[in-house]
């Protein structure tokens, strides 16, 4: 069985509370590794893969699109920054799954719908 290699974007509060320590756990691990995490706050992507033991940690979305070595990205960001950062994700190749809402409007929803279809 091929393990998914996950990057996580955002280390906040949703991150700690939930993600981290789920995609964390003995019974995931067989399936999903988390490899690479972002966070622009100071420190914070860094002390979340400390932490956790995730190889990769980033400041800036556009590096960690660019060089972050995962299959699918997990956004636990303000919603209002999911269009722009899943759009980039898509055309970027990576999957990506939309914790919380998907977008601000269904019109955005439905544009990275059709993208990702593409």
């Amino acid at each position: 069985m091929r393990v998914t290699k996950v990057g996580i974007v955002g280390a906040g509060s949703v991150a700690q509370r939930g993600i981290l320590p789920h995609l964390g756990a003995v019974d995931v691990r067989p399936h999903a590794v988390i490899q690479a995490i972002c966070d622009p706050a100071p420190g914070r992507a860094t002390a979340a893969a400390t932490k956790y033991g995730i190889a990769q940690s980033f400041t800036e979305y556009e590096t960690f699109l660019a060089q972050a070595d995962v299959d699918m990205i997990t956004l636990a960001t303000p919603i209002g920054m999911h269009y722009a950062q899943g759009k980039a994700a898509i055309l970027a190749g990576k999957h990506v799954h939309f914790n919380k809402t998907m977008t601000t409007t269904s019109a955005e929803a439905t544009e990275l719908i059709d993208l990702a279809n593409r």
